[in-house]
């Protein structure tokens, strides 16, 4: 797994190396997918730098509600994000009130997946299909 400078970005990585014995090789590919923070922290640098790595699709993780630019975030020109597909893929409902009760307090910790699986698998289902059909280059956050 390597960590990507992306500029915006201060823990980028590309998911590539990681142990599968699904994969035959017993490690996943470099390129295919990578992870980050907020999509709208990356500068124009970013994005210039991600597309070099090969970016083609985002599949963003968040509630409707959590996307967009805020008040630090830079300003990047529209072309930035050219060619690039986005795909909305929340994993949460958070109008739930058991995922609430039970998610919310765990929201960092390895138990909280277990429980969105539980609560909302089709939420869950949804963004994995959505990131395994997306080409690779595919960033996740």
């Amino acid at each position: 797994m390597d960590d990507l400078t992306w500029d915006g970005y201060i823990n980028a990585r590309d998911l590539g190396g990681l142990p599968t014995p699904l994969s035959g090789t017993g490690l996943t590919v470099a390129g295919r997918v990578a992870r980050d923070p907020r999509r709208e922290r990356l500068t124009a640098a970013g994005w210039q730098a991600a597309h070099a790595w090969g970016l083609t699709s985002v599949v963003d993780l968040r509630c409707a509600y959590e996307i967009g630019p805020g008040e630090d975030d830079p300003e990047v020109p529209a072309e930035a994000l050219a060619g690039i597909a986005i795909v909305n893929a929340p994993t949460e409902d958070q109008d739930d009130a058991e995922f609430m009760r039970v998610c919310v307090p765990i929201l960092d910790s390895r138990e909280y997946w277990a429980h969105n699986w539980r609560l909302q698998p089709h939420l869950v289902r949804g963004a994995l299909e959505a990131i395994a059909s997306s080409r690779p280059g595919t960033l996740v956050h």
